[in-house]
């Protein structure tokens, strides 16, 4: 399998999300840098075991899914942060996950 870039997946989901939230990124970096790292890594660890079939299509899915919601939710917990503006950055990220993870496996996320 080709290799996912990680360092690169975060530092491009950084940018994104410091874009989308604006004012708030001062309040949220911290929290974003560790829940943008733990999502590229748990995309990494789900997509290994995908292509070596210790998982099917549907459990990829469903678990990915999760892991994207638990990262939502890190931005809502950001006062300021408001539902909109938490899953426009967390579509960005997972633009980027799932463009690395594409050219990986060539499969899709869930978004």
């Amino acid at each position: 399998m080709p290799s996912v870039d990680i360092t690169k997946i975060v530092s491009d989901s950084l940018t994104a999300v410091q874009k989308q939230l604006g004012t708030s990124w001062a309040d949220a970096a911290p929290f974003a840098e560790h829940a943008i790292t733990q999502l590229a890594e748990d995309a990494e660890f789900l997509s290994e075991l995908r292509a070596t079939n210790q998982i099917d299509d549907d459990e990829f899915k469903a678990r990915l899914h999760m892991q994207v919601q638990a990262a939502q939710n890190v931005f809502l917990a950001v006062e300021g942060i408001g539902l909109i503006t938490a899953q426009n950055a967390i579509n960005a990220v997972i633009g980027i996950i799932g463009q690395s993870v594409l050219a990986a496996l060539n499969i899709t996320l869930p978004v």
